[in-house]
């Protein structure tokens, strides 16, 4: 298994595990159901997000194939706070038949990696409450529970 960061060519292959990810997280919570051209979307928003500084994307790669990625989102936090160089996890995905075999744990290990030569301090993430084995991996990784993301719902 090679971890590398994602390249423009590899935005199809990512686009189908994001979809994966995005029927996973949309049959515990309604609001990650998707249009239905988001295939499409998607490709268009990550070709633009692969050639800015502050998005770095990794895939993991066997035989020519990427079975999983993520991505990290650097920012910066307003000068009144201690901790200012900050990043966000966003979209971790493995295919299901190469989980529990370490891939997601490279993966972070590898943002991780690139946030420290970044200068930052801190890393947050958002995983759904539904997802069981979401929330004791990222635990697993060294992750804490800080927040409470609430969502209500408008008729």
């Amino acid at each position: 298994m090679i971890i590398r960061q994602a390249t423009i060519e590899d935005t199809s292959q990512i686009v189908q595990l994001w979809l994966g990810l995005s029927e996973m997280h949309a049959a515990m919570e309604p609001m990650w159901e998707t249009v239905g051209n988001a295939e499409e979307i998607h490709e268009a928003h990550l070709k633009t997000i692969l050639v800015k500084d502050n998005y770095y994307i990794v895939v993991a790669e066997v035989e020519n194939s990427i079975i999983g990625f993520s991505t990290l989102v650097l920012s910066d936090r307003p000068e009144v706070f201690l901790i200012k160089r900050t990043a966000s996890i966003h979209d971790t995905f493995v295919k299901p038949e190469f989980r529990k075999k370490g891939v997601a744990r490279k993966l972070t290990e590898a943002l991780v990696s690139f946030a420290k030569d970044k200068g930052v301090e801190m890393i947050n993430l958002s995983v759904a409450v539904a997802n069981e084995s979401g929330n004791r991996f990222w635990k697993e990784v060294g992750f804490k529970p800080t927040l409470n993301y609430m969502t209500k719902y408008l008729d």
